[in-house]
Parts: structure tokens; C-alpha cells; sequence
């Protein structure tokens, strides 16, 4: 979550000319629903199993497709053996003060509707980081810009 998966994966699929799908945007164009509406309305479980469907859907096709998901992705480990099997995942890593920056004012971020988002998001951060950190490629995003971060992906992806 806010790491920037969206942003370089955007990039990232432009700059190696790759097909790029966003799962989140995805999840809500199949379902007609806003991921918030689902988290409020049909609740967590229901969202991370059409996550777990569209992911499915995607990965099907593992040629040249740069595939962003959500933080939450990796809750669920059948969604793992889907990742794992259909190419290299990568982790873009970034410390929680920095993530807090960029979604502090983000209303579209379910999980965070608690009493403490700042807490809650580290401590989402930290629950999940054995498993993000087994990602093929962990990336430190830490005062990059998404284009260095694309090209420091592409630069280990093709060397």
C-alpha cells in the first residue's frame, strides 16, 4: 500500500513495452464496484476472493504483462502460488514514514478506516514484510523517483 506499485508499474510497462493491468482497477471495472463499496458492503473476505479471481484471470496469459496488485495480495497463498508460477514478482520496498506520506489523505484505502491508520498501516507493513520480502526482486524505493525505480526493475529484469 502506497508504495508506488501502480505508478512504476505503469512506467515500467511503457518503458519495456509490456501490456500493464492494475488488479485493483480491475477488481472494480469486473465487479462494477468501488473497492471501498465492496470492503463497506460485502466485507473483506468477499474482496480478497475476487482478488483472488481476477489474479487468476490475469495470469493466465504470463507473456509480457506487468501486473500490479494490492498490498494485500499476499494474505491469501494461493494468491503466492499464482505469482510464483506465472513470473517474477518483485517488492518495492519503502519505510512506513514514506508510505504514510503518500496515502495519508487517500479516502480510497479501506484497511484504513480505523481510530489509527498510521498504526494500522505498520502494522499491516510489518505483519506482511516476511512475505513481500520473498519476492524475486526487492527494490529499496527510498528517495527514488518511480523512473529510477522502473529502470532499476528493467535493469535487473534484462541483464
Amino acid at each position: 500500500m502506497g508504495a508506488g506499485k501502480s505508478t512504476v508499474g505503469k512506467i515500467l510497462s511503457a518503458s519495456i513495452g509490456y501490456k500493464f493491468i492494475d488488479l485493483d482497477d480491475l477488481i472494480e471495472k469486473t465487479s462494477n464496484k468501488k473497492i471501498t463499496d465492496i470492503f463497506s458492503n460485502l466485507g473483506e473476505e468477499y474482496f480478497r476472493n475476487l482478488e483472488t479471481d481476477c489474479l487468476t484471470s490475469v495470469s493466465k496469459d504470463k507473456s509480457n504483462t506487468v501486473i500490479s496488485t494490492g498490498g494485500g495480495i499476499v494474505l491469501k497463498p494461493t494468491n503466492i502460488n499464482i505469482i510464483e508460477s506465472s513470473g517474477t514478482s518483485i517488492y518495492l520496498k519503502a519505510g512506513i514514514e514514506t508510505i504514510w506520506e503518500r496515502i495519508k489523505d487517500d479516502k480510497g484505502r479501506p484497511v484504513l478506516e480505523v481510530e489509527n491508520p498510521f498504526e494500522t498501516a505498520g502494522e499491516l507493513l510489518e505483519s506482511r514484510k516476511v512475505l513481500y520480502e520473498s519476492s524475486d526482486i526487492v527494490v529499496e524505493t527510498e528517495s527514488l523517483t518511480p523512473q529510477m525505480i522502473s529502470d532499476n526493475i528493467s535493469g535487473l529484469l534484462f541483464t
